[in-house]
Protein backbone atom coordinates (compact mmCIF):
# COMPACT_ATOMS: atom_id res chain seq x y z
CA UNK A 1 0.00 0.00 0.00
CA UNK A 2 1.55 3.79 -0.67
CA UNK A 3 2.02 6.05 2.19
CA UNK A 4 -0.53 7.38 3.92
CA UNK A 5 -1.52 10.96 5.46
CA UNK A 6 -4.68 11.95 7.31
CA UNK A 7 -5.94 14.32 4.74
CA UNK A 8 -5.15 12.76 1.09
CA UNK A 9 -8.55 12.42 0.21
CA UNK A 10 -8.91 16.29 0.43
CA UNK A 11 -6.85 16.67 -2.55
CA UNK A 12 -10.08 15.55 -4.29
CA UNK A 13 -11.11 19.17 -5.03
CA UNK A 14 -12.51 19.16 -8.78
CA UNK A 15 -13.52 22.05 -10.68
CA UNK A 16 -17.00 23.60 -10.20
CA UNK A 17 -18.65 21.84 -13.78
CA UNK A 18 -15.65 19.67 -14.86
CA UNK A 19 -13.97 16.65 -13.84
CA UNK A 20 -10.04 18.14 -13.55
CA UNK A 21 -8.77 18.55 -9.83
CA UNK A 22 -7.51 21.50 -8.60
CA UNK A 23 -4.14 22.21 -6.10
CA UNK A 24 -5.31 23.21 -3.11
CA UNK A 25 -3.79 26.84 -2.03
CA UNK A 26 -4.08 29.27 0.71
CA UNK A 27 -6.39 28.20 3.67
CA UNK A 28 -7.18 24.62 2.08
CA UNK A 29 -3.05 24.05 2.28
CA UNK A 30 -2.73 25.87 5.63
CA UNK A 31 -5.34 23.35 6.95
CA UNK A 32 -3.58 20.27 5.05
CA UNK A 33 -0.30 21.05 5.80
CA UNK A 34 -1.07 21.35 9.76
CA UNK A 35 -1.10 17.34 10.00
CA UNK A 36 2.16 15.38 10.11
CA UNK A 37 3.33 13.70 6.98
CA UNK A 38 1.40 15.94 4.18
CA UNK A 39 2.14 16.04 0.36
CA UNK A 40 -0.05 18.87 -0.70
CA UNK A 41 1.14 17.98 -4.21
CA UNK A 42 -0.20 14.89 -4.56
CA UNK A 43 -3.59 15.76 -5.50
CA UNK A 44 -5.75 12.46 -5.95
CA UNK A 45 -7.80 9.62 -3.25
CA UNK A 46 -5.25 6.99 -2.89
CA UNK A 47 -7.94 4.81 -1.10
CA UNK A 48 -9.24 3.34 1.97
CA UNK A 49 -6.05 3.88 4.43
CA UNK A 50 -5.91 7.13 3.19
CA UNK A 51 -9.53 7.72 3.16
CA UNK A 52 -10.24 6.74 6.38
CA UNK A 53 -7.36 8.90 7.66
CA UNK A 54 -8.76 11.76 6.75
CA UNK A 55 -12.59 11.08 7.98
CA UNK A 56 -10.94 10.34 11.57
CA UNK A 57 -8.66 13.12 11.21
CA UNK A 58 -11.75 16.12 10.59
CA UNK A 59 -13.94 13.69 13.13
CA UNK A 60 -11.92 15.02 15.76
CA UNK A 61 -13.07 18.68 15.42
CA UNK A 62 -15.83 19.47 17.53
CA UNK A 63 -19.34 19.76 16.39
CA UNK A 64 -20.96 23.19 15.69
CA UNK A 65 -23.33 24.39 18.30
CA UNK A 66 -23.78 27.96 16.97
CA UNK A 67 -24.18 27.96 13.19
CA UNK A 68 -23.41 31.26 11.54
CA UNK A 69 -26.41 33.25 11.62
CA UNK A 70 -25.80 33.90 6.60
CA UNK A 71 -23.34 33.04 4.32
CA UNK A 72 -22.87 30.21 1.68
CA UNK A 73 -19.60 27.59 1.35
CA UNK A 74 -18.06 25.29 -0.85
CA UNK A 75 -16.96 21.77 0.51
CA UNK A 76 -14.70 18.79 -0.70
CA UNK A 77 -13.86 15.66 0.73
CA UNK A 78 -14.99 12.40 0.16
CA UNK A 79 -17.10 8.98 1.12
CA UNK A 80 -16.08 5.36 1.22
CA UNK A 81 -17.28 2.63 2.85
CA UNK A 82 -17.11 -1.57 2.60
CA UNK A 83 -19.58 -2.13 -1.32
CA UNK A 84 -21.32 -5.22 -2.27
CA UNK A 85 -23.59 -6.26 -5.05
CA UNK A 86 -22.29 -6.19 -8.54
CA UNK A 87 -19.01 -4.96 -7.51
CA UNK A 88 -17.55 -5.67 -3.90
CA UNK A 89 -14.49 -4.37 -2.30
CA UNK A 90 -14.17 -0.62 -0.49
CA UNK A 91 -15.33 2.06 -2.47
CA UNK A 92 -13.95 5.81 -2.59
CA UNK A 93 -15.52 8.56 -4.02
CA UNK A 94 -14.94 12.31 -3.96
CA UNK A 95 -17.38 15.10 -2.95
CA UNK A 96 -17.95 18.55 -4.07
CA UNK A 97 -20.69 20.40 -2.29
CA UNK A 98 -22.27 24.05 -1.83
CA UNK A 99 -24.24 25.01 0.93
CA UNK A 100 -26.37 27.81 0.09
CA UNK A 101 -27.37 29.27 3.39
CA UNK A 102 -25.45 28.36 6.17
CA UNK A 103 -28.63 29.49 8.16
CA UNK A 104 -31.30 26.21 7.60
CA UNK A 105 -30.81 26.81 3.83
CA UNK A 106 -29.94 24.14 1.06
CA UNK A 107 -27.16 22.03 -0.42
CA UNK A 108 -26.08 20.89 -3.73
CA UNK A 109 -23.05 19.35 -5.66
CA UNK A 110 -22.18 15.69 -6.64
CA UNK A 111 -19.91 12.58 -6.28
CA UNK A 112 -17.65 11.61 -9.14
CA UNK A 113 -14.21 9.84 -8.97
CA UNK A 114 -15.16 6.64 -7.97
CA UNK A 115 -12.45 3.65 -7.40
CA UNK A 116 -12.84 0.65 -5.62
CA UNK A 117 -9.64 -0.99 -3.88
CA UNK A 118 -8.86 -4.62 -2.52
CA UNK A 119 -8.52 -5.71 0.99
CA UNK A 120 -5.14 -5.50 0.46
CA UNK A 121 -5.37 -1.75 -0.37
CA UNK A 122 -4.71 -1.97 -3.87
CA UNK A 123 -6.90 -0.61 -6.27
CA UNK A 124 -9.31 -3.08 -8.28
CA UNK A 125 -10.72 -0.45 -10.73
CA UNK A 126 -11.92 3.22 -11.66
CA UNK A 127 -15.80 3.57 -11.63
CA UNK A 128 -17.03 6.37 -13.95
CA UNK A 129 -19.85 7.81 -13.32
CA UNK A 130 -21.33 11.22 -11.22
CA UNK A 131 -24.27 11.46 -8.75
CA UNK A 132 -25.69 14.83 -8.33
CA UNK A 133 -27.16 15.24 -4.54
CA UNK A 134 -28.96 17.93 -3.30
CA UNK A 135 -30.93 18.24 0.37
CA UNK A 136 -30.93 20.50 3.28
CA UNK A 137 -29.19 22.07 6.53
CA UNK A 138 -31.34 22.13 9.55
CA UNK A 139 -29.64 23.27 12.46
CA UNK A 140 -26.20 22.10 12.64
CA UNK A 141 -27.11 18.79 10.17
CA UNK A 142 -26.60 18.35 6.58
CA UNK A 143 -28.55 15.64 4.64
CA UNK A 144 -28.23 15.11 0.82
CA UNK A 145 -29.84 12.29 -1.27
CA UNK A 146 -28.96 11.93 -5.19
CA UNK A 147 -29.10 9.02 -8.24
CA UNK A 148 -26.93 8.19 -11.16
CA UNK A 149 -25.63 5.16 -12.60
CA UNK A 150 -21.46 4.16 -11.72
CA UNK A 151 -20.01 2.19 -14.90
CA UNK A 152 -17.61 -0.75 -13.52
CA UNK A 153 -16.29 -3.63 -15.31
CA UNK A 154 -18.96 -5.68 -15.77
CA UNK A 155 -21.53 -3.10 -16.41
CA UNK A 156 -23.24 -0.26 -15.22
CA UNK A 157 -25.28 0.20 -11.82
CA UNK A 158 -27.86 2.50 -10.42
CA UNK A 159 -27.32 3.71 -7.21
CA UNK A 160 -28.91 5.74 -4.86
CA UNK A 161 -27.00 7.50 -2.06
CA UNK A 162 -27.76 9.30 0.99
CA UNK A 163 -25.28 11.64 3.45
CA UNK A 164 -26.12 12.74 6.85
CA UNK A 165 -23.60 14.68 8.80
CA UNK A 166 -23.08 17.03 11.79
CA UNK A 167 -21.29 20.73 11.03
CA UNK A 168 -18.03 20.75 12.75
CA UNK A 169 -15.64 23.30 13.90
CA UNK A 170 -12.45 22.24 12.43
CA UNK A 171 -10.33 25.82 11.03
CA UNK A 172 -13.40 27.84 12.00
CA UNK A 173 -16.47 27.69 12.92
CA UNK A 174 -18.77 25.21 10.28
CA UNK A 175 -15.63 24.76 8.51
CA UNK A 176 -16.26 21.02 7.76
CA UNK A 177 -18.71 18.06 8.10
CA UNK A 178 -18.80 14.08 8.78
CA UNK A 179 -21.55 11.74 8.30
CA UNK A 180 -22.97 8.46 7.80
CA UNK A 181 -22.99 7.60 3.51
CA UNK A 182 -25.00 4.88 2.16
CA UNK A 183 -25.49 3.93 -1.47
CA UNK A 184 -28.24 1.19 -2.34
CA UNK A 185 -29.33 -0.28 -5.77
CA UNK A 186 -26.81 -2.36 -7.86
CA UNK A 187 -24.21 -1.16 -5.17
CA UNK A 188 -24.77 -1.33 -1.57
CA UNK A 189 -22.79 0.77 1.09
CA UNK A 190 -24.72 -0.27 4.52
CA UNK A 191 -22.06 1.58 6.84
CA UNK A 192 -19.97 4.15 5.15
CA UNK A 193 -19.01 7.41 6.31
CA UNK A 194 -18.31 10.79 4.62
CA UNK A 195 -16.24 14.43 5.17
CA UNK A 196 -16.56 17.88 3.96
CA UNK A 197 -13.98 20.33 4.50
CA UNK A 198 -14.45 24.20 3.48
CA UNK A 199 -12.72 25.47 0.48
CA UNK A 200 -11.64 29.22 0.18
Amino acid sequence: MKPVFPMAAMAAVLALGACANNPLNGKDAALVDSSPGVDTSRLTPEGEADFLLAYQYVSTANPTTIMPNSGSARYVGGLGGDVTGDVSGFMTGALNMTVANLNNGNVSGFADSFALYNDDGTKAQDLSGTIALSGNVTGNALNATGAGALGHAGGSSAVNTGLAGTFRNLDGRASAVTGTATTTGGITMGDGHFYLVETD
